[in-house]
């Protein structure tokens, strides 16, 4: 995966919804190994850990 397309995908999901600085909301989002996901009419943010 492209961790630069990732980072930017982060930071534009959370610019459009929440009233926040998306860089450092994005960054955060990242380190926690966040993704970036989309449906038909819904985009969201996937966070994985490991079991």
């Amino acid at each position: 995966e492209n961790e630069t397309a990732i980072n930017w995908m982060l930071w534009g999901l959370v610019s459009d919804h929440f009233d926040v600085d998306p860089y450092q909301t994005a960054l955060e989002l990242n380190l926690m190994n966040a993704e970036p996901r989309w449906g038909q009419d819904e985009r969201f943010v996937v966070v994985t850990t490991a079991a």
